[in-house]
Order: C-alpha cells, then sequence, then structure tokens
C-alpha cells in the first residue's frame, strides 16, 4: 500500500488492518502463546523485517528449513528453538495486549484464569517492550502468589529469552536481580 506519512515504510498499511482481510491482534497473541508454550522451548526471539501482510513462511522457505510458520497471515515462524515474529504485526499485537492488560488490571487477582491470563498477556507485553514496568510488577505478585502456576526457574528462563532481545533492559536485570 502507500506509505502514510510518518510511518516506517514497512509499517502495515490500511490494506493489512482492512476488515477483509485483516490481521486480529488477538489471533496473533492467541498464535504467539501457542508458540511459546509448545513443545520446544523458544530460546531467542527475533523481530523480522519483511513487508506488510507477507507470510514469514514465504520469505524463509519453510518447507526445505524445516519452519514452522504460525499465525495469521504466517506472521510467526519457530525454527530449532527460535522464534520469529514479522515486524509488521507488532503493533496490532501491542494495541492487544495492552487493552487486555488494562481489562485485567481492573479484575480481582482472584478472578477465574486470572493468573493465566496476565501471565500471557504480561509476556507479550514484556517481549515487545522489556521496559514495561506495570507487567514486571505484575509478574512479581503472581510469582509470590501461592495458587499460580510460575515458578522462578520457568521466570528465569523466560527473562533469558527476554534479555535475548532486550539485553539491554534495566527492567529485565532488575527482574532477574529481584
Amino acid at each position: 500500500g502507500p506509505q502514510r506519512e510518518g510511518m516506517p515504510l514497512n509499517h502495515p498499511g490500511e490494506e493489512v488492518l482492512a476488515p477483509d482481510g485483516h490481521v486480529d491482534g488477538a489471533l496473533v497473541m492467541k498464535a504467539l502463546d501457542e508458540a511459546l508454550e509448545g513443545d520446544v522451548e523458544i530460546r531467542e526471539l527475533e523481530l523480522i523485517m519483511c513487508p506488510p501482510g507477507v507470510s514469514l513462511g514465504e520469505m524463509i522457505c519453510s518447507e526445505e528449513t524445516g519452519a514452522k510458520v504460525l499465525g495469521p497471515k504466517g506472521c510467526l515462524v519457530v525454527q530449532e528453538d527460535k522464534l520469529g515474529v514479522a515486524y509488521w504485526c507488532v503493533p496490532m499485537l501491542l494495541k492487544e495486549a495492552m487493552q487486555t492488560f488494562a481489562r485485567l488490571q481492573r479484575l480481582p487477582p482472584d478472578a477465574p484464569s486470572f493468573e493465566t491470563a496476565m501471565l500471557r498477556c504480561s509476556r507479550t507485553l514484556i517481549l515487545i517492550n522489556a521496559d514495561f514496568y506495570s507487567a514486571w510488577n505484575q509478574r512479581k505478585r503472581l510469582i509470590l502468589s501461592p495458587t499460580c502456576p510460575l515458578t522462578r526457574h520457568l521466570e528465569i528462563r523466560f527473562l533469558d529469552l527476554v534479555l535475548s532481545k532486550h539485553p539491554k533492559s534495566i527492567e529485565a536485570w532488575a527482574h532477574r536481580r529481584w
């Protein structure tokens, strides 16, 4: 599509966001959860620059490399222990995660499935922006909760993933020290 003023060349144009062929942020977030909770332990994350709406499977020849393409329009790819996210889907993913996070913060912590939803949502936000202080604080509260499935060991593994993409994140290092 035509470039919009003030937007990067690879930012999704209206054709990607339009209802007739749109990429739903909730579906991207669900695919991200599936990739991170799948059989393979993801150890590295990378945002991949590609034309808006182009499947990562098309770009990396998934049939030849054995990569697993996930999400709407192939916006995620898992190869070995690495996760690639198409840069063009990040704005939709971030918008969905921010809205979900705001909604979850208004719920009481003992609401049904609050812990799982908050863990997933905070994970998405932190993977995109590792200096999201509120998301780190929610994770600390959840780790301290006796009913939460998150253990310190699992959180260290998550931190390793975050630091693979954001090695200079002050918040991530502070959380690790905590």
